[in-house]
């Protein structure tokens, strides 16, 4: 089996055996491999709210080249939109004891590039599939120009802007403050 691999955090549960079996057996015809893992016990610490979905090095490489076809590429897209639906049964707890549900992220490694990307909420099928799109040419376009740059291990999150519906990269620190002054905002409202 290939190093093809999307690994689902917490999600597994969410789904009868028949559907992870379906998702299993559909990117099998693509060489890719489908892992479920769990941890659902003990606090995590994160800006994030969402439940991660990894996507191996080896297949977001494939991906950016070409090398999956156009029908391994749509049961991919198939598959991280089916995870998505299960993150409906999940929420977290914030220190404050608010409640935030969660949703999901694409999370992968490029060389010393680690990379998260949250995907948006409420996206019809085709703005999902416009996003997928959108999210392979900016990971492609950071691989050309950043990534080659980096001379020590990174993080950035894709960030999806609803005013442009476009991506932007931000290194995770640059992300941590934008988020920490939204915060602020809402307190001072």
């Amino acid at each position: 089996m290939s190093d093809k691999t999307i690994t689902a955090m917490n999600l597994g549960l969410s789904m009868t055996d028949e559907e992870r079996r379906e998702l299993e057996i559909a990117l099998e015809k693509h060489e890719i491999k489908m892992i479920f893992l769990e941890r659902r016990h003990g606090a995590i610490a994160s800006i994030f709210t969402s439940l991660p979905i990894f996507l191996s090095e080896e297949l977001v490489i494939s991906i950016m080249h070409g090398v999956i076809g156009a029908a391994a590429y749509d049961t991919i897209k198939f598959a991280i939109s089916k995870l998505m639906g299960c993150v409906k049964n999940f929420s977290f707890l914030t220190g404050d004891e608010k409640q935030i549900e969660a949703t999901v992220s694409l999370d992968f490694k490029i060389g010393n590039a680690e990379i998260k990307a949250p995907i948006p909420e409420n996206l019809s099928d085709e703005q999902f599939s416009a996003y997928m799109d959108m999210l392979s040419k900016t990971i492609e376009g950071m691989k050309d120009t950043q990534i080659p740059h980096l001379t020590m291990y990174e993080s950035f999150v894709i960030d999806y802007t609803k005013e442009g519906e476009s991506l932007r990269v931000l290194t995770m620190v640059q992300y941590a403050r934008e988020q920490h002054k939204k915060q602020e905002n809402v307190i001072d409202e």
